[in-house]
């Protein structure tokens, strides 16, 4: 029978990418260690031939077993209890980077690092979903934003650009460029203001109008569809503490 080396293990656990598990590398297997494939490693297949395994084979396993952490064998071993409404959590790759730091600063709180690690990597992935979902309106997210403020603020859908601005949170050079390229699409106006002549006004065009409400509705249908894996009771609590975070870390800035 051929034996099986195992060298010592590092203390760092590999990333959480997603890709496809190599042979007789399982899920949450830790990083560093040779590992044992159960189903085509010559030092088992011998003694399966003979329909029952060695103490050498079933040391091997239980080596090869030791290298998971025991998340692994928790999640395993409640497979029989009745778990029904309730999900596992599922590993990304912000938990393998909390995993990282555990094995190298375990003496770091990463509870902040879970949390906004996560709000990133989902504005990030929306972000682009949602410049696909505007492109064929002939608008980007930056130019949504500004359509949109406008038609939410009802008839006459005008503001003052320093409104606009405001609201946006942009600077008064960024609003002007996306001014601009709205106006040359003829999606907004801008005119003196009646009411101070040193001031101007923006207004939504009828042409504006119709776009913008194609394109929220657009917008919407891809939010609705990326939350869909939430029902409405998980929906709403996480709209409440995202709106208590938000207002925390606002008042924290001041």
């Amino acid at each position: 029978m051929k034996g099986t080396y195992m060298p010592v293990p590092t203390p760092l656990t590999a990333a959480a990418t997603g890709r496809a598990h190599g042979p007789g590398i399982w899920p949450g297997m830790r990083s560093g260690f040779s590992t044992v494939d159960l189903s085509e490693s010559d030092a088992l297949g011998d003694e399966r031939s003979e329909g029952s395994l060695t103490t050498v084979s079933l040391a091997v396993i239980s080596l090869a077993l030791s290298n998971f952490p025991s998340s692994y064998f928790l999640a395993s071993d409640c497979a029989s209890a009745d778990t029904r409404g309730m999900s596992a959590p599922r590993k990304d790759a912000v938990d393998a980077i909390i995993e990282q730091w555990a094995g190298v600063r375990p003496d770091l709180d990463t509870r902040a690092m879970e949390v906004f690690g996560r709000i990133y990597r989902l504005s990030r992935t929306m972000g682009d979903r949602m410049e696909k979902a505007y492109a064929p309106h002939g608008i980007s997210r930056g130019e949504f934003d500004v359509l949109a403020t406008l038609r939410r603020c009802g008839e006459p859908y005008t503001l003052s650009p320093r409104q606009l601005s405001a609201t946006l949170m942009l600077t008064t050079g960024g609003m002007t460029g996306r001014l601009d390229k709205l106006e040359r699409a003829g999606l907004l106006r801008r005119s003196p203001d009646p009411h101070d002549r040193r001031a101007l006004q923006v207004t939504l065009t009828e042409k504006g109008l119709a776009v913008i409400d194609e394109a929220v509705g657009a917008g919407l249908a891809v939010q609705t569809e990326a939350l869909s894996t939430m029902n409405d009771e998980q929906a709403g609590q996480l709209a409440d503490l995202l709106r208590e975070l938000l207002a925390g870390t606002l008042e924290a800035g001041h």
